[in-house]
């Protein structure tokens, strides 16, 4: 069988972006060497609390190795997980092993290839996925989504805390009044479910694409104008 191209995500490509991390703790540095140059930009409204449970905790919440099942696109890849553990891409089969909450292995022999992700989901119809070289895609489901509580995808108090990056970095802290540190500061907000939109207290603004696997896991994954970097994140104690 002739090899059907890697999916973006796979390994050997080298990541260009800047993560959200990187975002984070640069912007203070690139102010100090433009002097001033930055135009004012207002700061987003602090996210409303939540009156109930939210986030991937919340009543009614699926695993995600449940809520993943079913058909995914993305700049011409195909790929479809099914209950059973298979892995399909480009009609290439393979299959997926579940190691933790939202970390998983992906293997297609007939494409030579073996690689760890963290997978979340932003939303009932939206995949973030993250490599082991900081390389993050989005995927769009195209078959029918199974329901979902909204309540799930609510992250705007299951954000609130410390997040640590898995490979390194400096961890982030989000708090309810809508600042954060990492080292840089600045004022966050979710504009749309799983939508982080920062801006930092030094003028830049990014979005993510952001998934909570559990209450405790999460990937983000940076936006056009940013290359598309990966960060999966563990909350801290």
């Amino acid at each position: 069988m002739t090899s059907a191209p890697a999916p973006a995500h796979y390994p050997r490509m080298q990541n260009t972006g800047r993560t959200l991390r990187h975002f984070l703790s640069s912007t203070l540095a690139a102010a100090a060497l433009a002097g001033c140059c930055f135009s004012p930009t207002a700061a987003p409204t602090p996210p409303a609390m939540p009156t109930g449970p939210s986030g991937p905790t919340a009543p009614g919440c699926p695993a995600l190795s449940a809520s993943i099942l079913g058909t995914w696109t993305r700049e011409g890849f195909v790929e479809e997980y099914r209950a059973d553990g298979a892995y399909i891409i480009n009609g290439q089969q393979g299959t997926i092993t579940w190691s933790g909450p939202g970390h998983a292995v992906l293997d297609v022999p007939s494409g030579g290839f073996h690689a760890d992700y963290d997978l979340a989901l932003a939303d009932a119809n939206t995949l973030v996925a993250a490599d082991a070289n900081g390389v993050g895609s989005v995927y769009t489901r195209t078959s029918a989504a199974p329901a979902i509580p909204a309540e799930c995808f609510d992250l705007r108090s299951a954000w609130v805390g410390t997040w640590t990056p898995n490979r390194g970095g400096s961890p982030e802290r989000y708090d309810a009044t809508g600042t954060y540190a990492a080292p840089g500061t600045g004022q966050w907000t979710f504009t749309a479910p799983g939508r982080l939109h920062l801006v930092n207290d030094t003028g830049p603004v990014s979005d993510y694409v952001v998934g909570l696997s559990s209450a405790t896991t999460g990937v983000s994954v940076s936006v056009p104008p940013l290359a598309p970097a990966g960060v999966a994140y563990t909350r801290a104690p």
